[in-house]
């Protein structure tokens, strides 16, 4: 029997996606939905370094990042009968898990912001990428309107460059 108390995603490591569809993940969930101890410690083993990097970019702490991935695990023991293969991948799902509670716990230690923009290094507003407010509201936990205090533009047209971000995705 693996203990997983004592497992521990390697934090020098950079995360890699893992060489997987996530097709051949969804037996595993299934079996992890049974009760199969070895099946769960097998999917966490394959899984994990990923989740915790992604703790990792949205939370920047390594404890916090470990106490998450954690909490996403074992409400994935617990509820891994909810995995609907039809809505997505093990990996996506498993992620999602993880985000949610990264972002939960960004939001929750973020200092509230005073409004006050901060100025542009170069004097002069730049075009706003995407792709950077898509970063700012995924990987740091930010709303719409934080976005576009941080970026210093019209928080609809934050929320337009977060949508057309996901859309190239």
């Amino acid at each position: 029997m693996t203990d997983l108390t004592t497992r521990r995603p390697d934090a020098s490591r950079r995360p890699s996606v893992p060489d997987t569809g996530g097709d051949d993940l969804i037996p595993l969930l299934q079996q992890a939905a049974a009760g199969e101890v070895e099946a769960f410690a097998e999917l966490y083993d394959r899984t994990s370094k990923v989740c915790f990097g992604l703790a990792m970019r949205v939370v920047r702490d390594e404890s916090a990042a470990e106490e998450i991935t954690r909490d996403a695990y074992l409400h994935l023991w617990t509820h891994s009968v909810r995995y609907d293969p039809a809505e997505g991948s093990p990996m996506a799902w498993i992620a999602g898990l993880v985000h949610r509670r990264a972002v939960e716990h960004a939001r929750f230690r973020m200092p509230p912001s005073n409004g006050v923009a901060a100025e542009d290094q170069a004097g002069a507003a730049s075009p706003v990428d995407a792709r950077e407010c898509l970063e700012l509201a995924y990987f740091e936990g930010r709303t719409w309107s934080e976005v576009a205090r941080a970026e210093h533009i019209d928080p609809v047209a934050a929320a337009v460059q977060i949508r057309d971000g996901l859309r190239e995705l």
